[in-house]
């Protein structure tokens, strides 16, 4: 790759909306089948051993959420509102694309939306114990699991077995390490790319490539950077931040690019669509597929989890990994389990000796003045 085929593959990320359209639109074509998915907690290996195809429906589109006003409620989670106002889009998106949407109780506002989005969108709800360290909750999620795998079964009109399942999670386990080999380039100093470039190839990526691409492209960005970062000077120059929380997809303008524009460089994407949801991988050498694929999605470190130790056990040491000089708290407005673990990751990061930053945002543009000060003060505690 040259630096101008990167500078092509960035723009293509940053306009995502529209090719991501005509990606789908391709793929109905040829007869695809898409599932729909809000959550990293939904078991994709057994969606890709079935052959559907999976979408991630979290857009981050503001005029979404306008669309949805009529059912739910102005005070609820804009990643919910975004995601329900879709199925009104008079754009195709991924929402019209998918024929089914796999949705998981994760939290009290997805559970109640997901009530409004089966009588207009065929669902399929899958319970989450959200205790993940009961015997018992293991116990469900397994059982969770292999109830999803004989509904799809039913829908495909064939029998999965268990060596397809394992395939799907090798498959699955070769495109998180190399979005976790990507990550972890930005533990040098200097780091070879920004926060905001991490984040757009992390997307973009995901979004208008089937998986063998997708491995293949970050392998092929890995090496470039790589090479790349030779040529940097090894000299520290920027302060090293450290993002927590709330998926960050629709406000990633007033998080990492207004804190990368005062100066500070984003090292490390903790939260999901980062490196929340590719650390634990499928041991694909046990002897039943089915319940590796289970535990692993219980080893996610999400706040709906009670207690969610995960979280600040990983914080702990990515602080000390990619050498973090602040930590910057994302919490959509709303989002009660987010806003309330705050002060567990505040407390840790005082034990750490971290300067820490909790920022509530929603996708509107309105208040960008008023973050775009409060992270300059921020840095300059640093």
């Amino acid at each position: 790759m040259t630096d101008e085929e990167y500078r092509e593959l960035l723009s293509r990320f940053r306009n995502i909306r529209a090719e991501e359209r005509s990606y789908l639109d391709a793929l109905k074509k040829r007869g695809a089948r898409i599932a729909g998915v809000f959550c990293s907690f939904v078991p994709l290996e057994i969606l890709d051993a079935a052959g559907l195809c999976s979408v991630n429906l979290r857009n981050g589109e503001e005029s979404s959420i306008l669309l949805s006003g009529e059912d739910l409620p102005g005070n609820l989670c804009p990643l919910i509102q975004s995601g329900y106002g879709e199925l009104f889009s008079p754009r195709s998106s991924c929402m019209s694309f998918s024929e089914l949407v796999i949705g998981e109780t994760s939290c009290d506002g997805k559970k109640k939306m997901y009530e409004l989005l089966a009588e207009k969108k065929e669902l399929y709800l899958m319970q989450l114990p959200q205790g993940a360290d009961r015997p018992y909750a293991r116990k469900m999620w397994i059982h969770e699991c292999r109830r999803l795998l004989r509904e799809l079964e039913k829908r495909m009109g064939r029998t999965i077995c268990g060596e397809e399942l394992r395939a799907a999670s090798r498959a699955r386990n070769s495109y998180r390490l190399a979005r976790l080999r990507l990550m972890q380039l930005l533990r040098r100093i200097p780091a070879p790319l920004s926060g905001e470039e991490l984040f757009l190839i992390l997307e973009g990526t995901e979004r208008l490539f089937p998986l063998p691409g997708r491995i293949s492209l970050l392998c092929e960005l890995t090496a470039y950077l790589e090479e790349r970062s030779r040529l940097l000077p090894e000299e520290r120059e920027r302060k090293r931040i450290l993002l927590t929380g709330c998926p960050i997809g629709g406000v990633s303008e007033k998080t990492l690019r207004l804190i990368e524009s005062a100066g500070a460089s984003v090292v490390c994407l903790e939260n999901c669509g980062g490196l929340k949801e590719v650390c634990p991988m499928v041991d694909i050498d046990r002897e039943d597929i089915m319940e590796a694929i289970a535990d692993r999605c219980l080893e996610i470190g999400c706040a709906v989890m009670d207690p969610n130790r995960r979280r600040l056990d990983r914080i702990r040491e990515l602080s000390k990994e990619y050498r973090i000089d602040g930590i910057v708290d994302i919490v959509l407005r709303t989002c009660h389990s987010y806003s309330v673990e705050r002060f567990s990751v505040k407390e840790l990061s005082e034990g750490l000796k971290i300067p820490y930053s909790s920022v509530e945002v929603d996708y509107s543009r309105s208040e960008i003045l008023r973050l775009a000060t409060r992270m300059e003060a921020f840095l300059e505690l640093l």
